[in-house]
């Protein structure tokens, strides 16, 4: 697995870190650019997202991700975190449970 890969792309204005398995992606601590909030882009870039990957995961997720992420058919679920030692929320969008 990669990880602890900084992004930034150029067509999202987001910053974050992402570790890719085969089919499945890590992403964390996703920042919008202030300038470019509430213009649909996070929206797209899950759109896109769920294009490239079967499945995305989202790990510690703050209260308004977790709200937001719902709706476009993401679930909470916990996993383990080994290096904590202990049990964290993950939001995960899987296909073929699409919103």
């Amino acid at each position: 697995m990669k990880s602890n890969v900084v992004f930034t792309d150029l067509t999202y204005p987001y910053e974050g870190y992402v570790a890719i398995e085969d089919d499945m992606i890590y992403a964390s601590a996703i920042g919008v650019v202030p300038p470019m909030r509430n213009k649909g882009l996070f929206r797209k870039f899950i759109e896109d997202t769920k294009e490239t990957y079967k499945t995305i995961k989202v790990p510690q997720p703050s209260t308004f991700l977790k709200e937001i992420l719902a709706r476009y058919g993401f679930v909470l679920t916990h996993e383990y975190f080994e290096q904590a030692k202990e049990n964290i929320e993950v939001m995960v969008w899987s296909f073929g449970n699409e919103d």
